[in-house]
């Protein structure tokens, strides 16, 4: 008895270990999609891509196909916006920093 129940152990472990080692790769894929996703911003796509003949393009299943959408102009597109707003961010930085700096001098004036 004890021998048909290590045999059950065996095979559900057997069976468990299988469909672990199966999603295995397509969950580490899945992971470094969602990394990538999360830091598209920080990477030069066309530097990156420089010497490279293929890339792979990833989307959601049963979402609309945008198959006539050039990859590059939408590269292209998130560059940009991604600049402006940087640039939006440094002025305003840049003026708060001169407000700052105006209104230290003029304490130590007062003072």
């Amino acid at each position: 008895m004890l021998l048909v129940f290590m045999n059950v152990l065996i095979a559900i472990m057997s069976d468990t270990f299988s469909r672990v080692s199966q999603l295995q790769e397509q969950s580490a894929l899945k992971e470094q999609v969602s990394m990538m996703n999360d830091f598209i911003d920080l990477v030069n796509i066309a530097e990156v891509f420089k010497d490279m003949r293929y890339i792979i393009r990833v989307s959601p299943i049963g979402g609309d196909q945008e198959s006539s959408t050039d990859i590059v102009e939408l590269f292209s597109e998130h560059g940009k916006n991604v600049a402006s707003k940087a640039e939006a961010n440094h002025n305003n930085l840049m003026r708060r920093l001169e407000k700052f700096e105006k209104n230290t001098r003029a304490l130590l004036k007062s003072s």
